[in-house]
């Protein structure tokens, strides 16, 4: 796979096991997005890639990983308990 292929970014390695849920970037995307992980619901997928029953670009991501924002900076408002830009004035 190369590095300008999309999903060469959010993609398995033969030496992956994920076996937490975890917070992560998704680097096919610019600005580079956020997504939640989950270990439980990516096993499936893990063992039918580790078993050759899946090539890489076969590897269905949506079906374990969760949009959370669009770019680190708004997942970067989610952290904070007030709006964005809500900065007062003096």
């Amino acid at each position: 796979m190369h590095p300008d292929d999309e999903l060469y970014f959010l993609s398995f390695t033969p030496l992956d096991y994920v076996s937490c849920n975890a917070l992560c970037f998704d680097r096919s995307t610019t600005p580079h997005s956020v997504v939640t992980y989950d270990a439980e619901k990516s096993s499936p997928e893990q063992i039918r890639y580790w078993y050759g029953d899946a090539e890489i670009e076969e590897i269905r991501y949506d079906e374990f990983t969760e949009p959370v924002a669009a770019s680190f900076s708004e997942f970067t408002n989610l952290l904070c308990d007030c709006p964005p830009n809500s900065g007062s004035s003096t």
